[in-house]
């Protein structure tokens, strides 16, 4: 709940304390709480029916919330719901049932985890230095592998329509699994790097990865992170949503994974002999690209912006078809404060 003071630090409305964290338990937390409010407002008041949910990326948390306030639908269901809602389809039911998100901060932290993983295993450090060969010259080119691997998360992350994140997945294979600096390779590198300076300017997308990470068309890679941002610590909870990916099937993972393959097929054009010449591509990580689809892209509504803010405009629906959240729904969930992991994490 909102300070009375201006600025003031956020509250809750309701604790739980309890040995156990199942799905269960937090079910029967929030009904209850729904009871104390009938007790308190009457039972003739509808219990407020929160337009979207953000929380951390804790599976049960997200459970319980779509159990509760959207009728007993389960991750599966509302990952069909998420798929009809971009692609144009979805009903009036669709759009008035609750929206859920994971807190950015929770997501980066995550992603960071697993870019330490793969983009630091030859080195075991999070810098590389690799020697490029263009134009017969030689440059010694500095790369910051893991902020790197957290700045294609935050462009995802705050991909604001289906057909963006389509075009930024796309792009994100292609520099990812490109063996050789290919012209193909350059190119969409730097349509990232302008994506990312567009995202810099809209107010919405404000991304503390985005601001302080700065990739260029030359391959060079600047991170002013702080150093300790994103590190795990003993408050960080282990689960995910990704804990479900393997249960569900997603439209989203099937669509993602057919285009990470076309783009195979389209490189391998730059296997010939005649592109021997090319030096090597010191972004290629095909493990990371890997990492990405497996944990994150099943479920791409929950982390990223696709839903977040006045989607119904977005995907050309009736704006009275769904309760639109008020603004300050997307920058709790992509400002500077929460991805820093220093705001309260609130459900509304």
């Amino acid at each position: 709940m909102q300070n009375l003071i201006k600025k003031g630090a956020s509250f809750p409305i309701t604790v739980m304390l309890s040995e156990s964290h199942g799905t269960g338990n937090i079910v029967h937390w929030m009904n209850y709480f729904k009871e104390k409010y009938k007790e308190t407002f009457g039972f003739r008041n509808t219990f407020p029916k929160p337009p979207i949910i953000h929380s951390d990326r804790a599976l049960v948390f997200l459970l319980a919330a779509i159990e509760v306030f959207n009728f007993d639908e389960t991750m599966a269901r509302y990952i069909e719901r998420c798929w009809r809602i971009v692609q144009g389809t979805a009903n009036k039911r669709d759009l008035e049932l609750t929206i859920i998100h994971a807190c950015l901060g929770h997501f980066m932290k995550s992603v960071k985890r697993n870019a330490t993983k793969e983009l630091s295993k030859k080195t075991g450090r999070n810098v590389l230095y690799l020697l490029i060969f263009s134009t017969g010259r030689r440059s010694l080119i500095y790369i910051s592998k893991v902020p790197f691997g957290m700045w294609l998360a935050a462009l995802l992350v705050n991909s604001s329509t289906f057909d963006e994140m389509i075009i930024v997945w796309e792009n994100i294979c292609i520099v990812l699994i490109s063996t050789n600096q290919n012209d193909r390779f350059k190119m969409l590198l730097s349509l990232l790097s302008q994506m990312a300076d567009k995202m810099n300017k809209e107010p919405d997308k404000a991304n503390d990865v985005l601001k302080n990470v700065t990739v260029t068309s030359k391959i060079q890679c600047q991170s002013d992170l702080d150093k300790n941002a994103y590190e795990n610590d003993e408050n960080d909870l282990p689960l995910g949503e990704e804990d479900a990916v393997l249960q569900i099937e997603s439209p989203f993972n099937e669509l993602f994974t057919r285009i990470y393959e076309e783009c195979k097929e389209t490189l391998k054009v730059y296997d010939e002999p005649q592109w021997n010449n090319l030096p090597n591509n010191p972004l290629f990580s095909a493990a990371y690209l890997t990492r990405l689809l497996k944990l994150y892209m099943p479920t791409e509504p929950i982390w990223s912006n696709l839903l977040l803010g006045n989607f119904t405009s977005r995907y050309g629906y009736n704006s009275n078809f769904a309760t639109v959240p008020c603004c300050c729904h997307t920058g709790r969930t992509t400002g500077v404060s929460e991805s820093r992991m220093r705001v309260l994490k609130e459900a509304i």
